[in-house]
Parts: structure tokens; sequence; C-alpha cells
């Protein structure tokens, strides 16, 4: 009996022992933590003026990543400003000498924000337009827009198809990086601000907006309607009527954008949530109905989904 009770103390004694010493660990590591926290510099943290769907403050590795796209992808193409290909292997050989439009624009958006100052975007986005990456129809003149890929052989575009999302970027482009200059700043009295008045009455147009059914078309040759390319565009309306109520600017694309917001989120909500079993589903037809293959659901869509709901 005595032996049980010693058994019972000894155990008894090194769960106290045990968790002592767990919550000693703990509450050191934790003050730690917090001591370390504390010592950043909040000024080093790339904090945004508005909403930011790319933003990642924690930029230790960009020079890092920057170099190799710099010394391997960049292209031949005869352009004021250096444009990259899209893909290459481990090494930095390229394996598809095509030029995407909206890889470039990212490029400019996300790796070099901090590099360039407002002037030097708006700039850099003025050249890209220039560029083969930009199309311009000779007989309509509301037909524009940045084509899917240029050839970098032959200078020719090898993708004529105009995508929604290609041609959002710019919004997010200008927006982001350039916040409230938008209406001050110029090149050649251009503003920032016509470049996005150009792109939304493009995306407003019949060319991807669909008047009879509502929704964003996913490109200006097609009628599926994907989740994803529509809620950029939600996230890129709402990024047009905040800057644009903030400073003041046009009040019709304001008032329209936040209109196309609101009606393409219900009828993403309405037509291609599932309410079942949650997420949101890959695509629509024109009329938002479904076919196969177009009802599976993808990570990517339903984690902008929940940015854009957050928004």
């Amino acid at each position: 009996m005595a032996l049980c009770i010693f058994f019972i103390f000894i155990f008894t004694f090194n769960v106290f022992y045990l968790d002592y010493n767990i919550k000693q660990d703990f509450s050191g590591s934790t003050d730690d933590f917090y001591q370390d926290f504390d010592i950043m510099d909040e000024a080093n943290l790339n904090i945004a003026a508005g909403p930011e769907i790319f933003l990642d403050p924690f930029t230790v590795n960009f020079s890092n990543i920057w170099n190799f796209f710099r010394t391997n992808y960049v292209s031949d193409l005869d352009m004021e400003k250096d444009t990259y290909y899209r893909f290459g292997d481990n090494l930095g050989a390229i394996s598809f000498d095509k030029v995407y439009s909206v890889d470039n624009l990212l490029l400019y958006k996300t790796l070099l924000k901090d590099d360039t100052d407002a002037i030097e975007t708006f700039d850099t986005y003025l050249k890209l337009r220039e560029s083969p990456l930009w199309y311009q129809d000779s007989i309509n003149e509301d037909s524009y827009g940045f084509v899917r890929a240029v050839d970098n052989t032959t200078g020719e575009i090898f993708d004529n198809d105009r995508y929604l999302n290609d041609n959002l970027m710019p919004i997010f482009l200008l927006i982001e990086n350039i916040g409230d200059q938008i209406n001050t700043i110029n090149i050649d009295n251009v503003y920032p601000k016509d470049s996005i008045d150009e792109i939304f009455l493009l995306i407003n147009s019949s060319q991807f907006w669909d008047d009879d059914y509502d929704g964003f078309y996913n490109t200006n040759s097609t009628t599926e309607k994907y989740a994803e390319s529509n809620l950029y565009a939600v996230l890129a309306c709402l990024e047009i009527h905040r800057i644009y109520e903030q400073l003041g600017l046009n009040v019709d694309i304001k008032n329209r954008a936040y209109e196309l917001a609101n009606i393409t989120m219900n009828k993403l909500l309405d037509k291609l949530w599932d309410n079942t079993d949650g997420g949101f589903e890959f695509y629509g037809k024109a009329d938002w109905s479904s076919e196969t293959g177009s009802t599976h659901k993808y990570l990517q869509t339903n984690a902008l989904g929940i940015i854009t709901l957050l928004e």
C-alpha cells in the first residue's frame, strides 16, 4: 500500500513539474515572439492605400526572384520597355517564346512596385500600351485592349483574343501603384485617370459586359462567364469607385463601377454559388446555365471569392 502511494506521489509530481516547465517555456517563447515583433520597424511594412489583392509585405526574397527573371526571361521584342517570357525551366531556359500581356502588367504591379515610382509606373504602362501587346482596330475605334500574347520571334500577335483579366490588370496597376496621384501626374498631358477611364469603358461595353443576362464574358470572343474573372472584375470596379469617390472624379464612371460590382456579385452568388455544398463553381454559359465540367470548383477561384466577399 505504501509503495502504491509512493508511485502515485511520484507520478503526480512529474505531471505538475512537466506542466510548469511547459508553461514557462511557452511563456518565454511568447515573450520572445512579441519582443521580436515589437522591434520591427513599422515603416518597413508595405501597407496599401486601399484594397490590395496582390500585396505581400514580406519582400525579403524579391531581389533574388527578380534577378533570376531579369537575367533569363527578358524577351527580344523591340520595345522601349523590356518585356518577359512566361515559361522556362529551373535554370532559366525558355521553353515557350511567347510574351503575355498580363504577366508583364503584373510584374510592374507586384515585383517591381517598390522600385518604380508613380511617373515611372505610368510611363511603363503607356509603353506597354504602345507595344504589339495592345490592339486597336483600324475601323472601329471602340475595339481595343490588351491581347493575350505576342510571338517573340515575329513580333506578331500570337493570341488575338482579349481576355477580361488581362484588361482588368491596368486598373489594379494604375490605382494601387499610383494612388491619389492618378489625376495629378501626366505624360504629354495624358493622366493615369484617362487610362483607367479607357479601360473601364472597354469592360463596360458589349465586348465584355452582357446587358441581357448580366455579368462579364471571359473574353471578347466568347460568351462563357467565369467566376474567377468576374470576381476580379468586381474588385476592379470597387477600386475605381473607391478612388474616384476619394478624389471627386467622374461621377458617372464612379456610380456605374459600383453598380457593376453589385450586379455581378449578386449574380455570382445566385448562379455560380453551390447552395448545397458551398463554393463558387467554375463558370456558366451566356445565360449562366451549366454544362459538363462547368460546375467544378477550383481552390484559386474560391480563395479569390473570400477576398471579394470581404471587400
